[in-house]
């Protein structure tokens, strides 16, 4: 079953086909795509994009664009100062807490769920 990530990315990029009347896809093509991304999302998103459609275009259209040195030089300068943000992790003492204090009502599935997974 393919990740529905890979079926919006390619629907995407057919629909912008569609909208622009793109036949071919070339290096100024996707040179355009991620620079019209890089406004709305963080430079990690973008590569997890590229790879995404990378894939795609690979299999369904038999297009490298690995090959394209512009695009990712792009992404490369995109990228230059990003520092991803780390993800919470709590400690186990807060889930101990949690599992204590919390309201049973309002979290039994959440408390359920935790002590399900702390006996496999």
């Amino acid at each position: 079953m393919q990740n529905p990530a890979h079926i919006t990315e390619k629907a995407e990029e057919i629909d912008g086909k569609k909208k622009k009347k793109i036949v071919v896809v070339d290096e100024d093509v996707m040179l355009n795509y991620p620079h019209e991304k890089s406004q709305e999302v963080k430079p990690s998103t973008l590569w997890s994009k590229y790879s995404m459609i990378k894939a795609v275009l690979s299999v369904k259209e038999n297009i490298e664009i690995n090959k394209f040195s512009r695009v990712i030089a792009f992404l490369k300068r995109n990228s230059v100062g990003y520092e991803p943000t780390k993800s919470k992790v709590l400690t186990r003492q807060e889930i101990d807490t949690f599992l204590t204090n919390a309201d049973d009502m309002k979290s039994i599935l959440i408390k359920m769920n935790r002590r399900n997974v702390c006996t496999l």
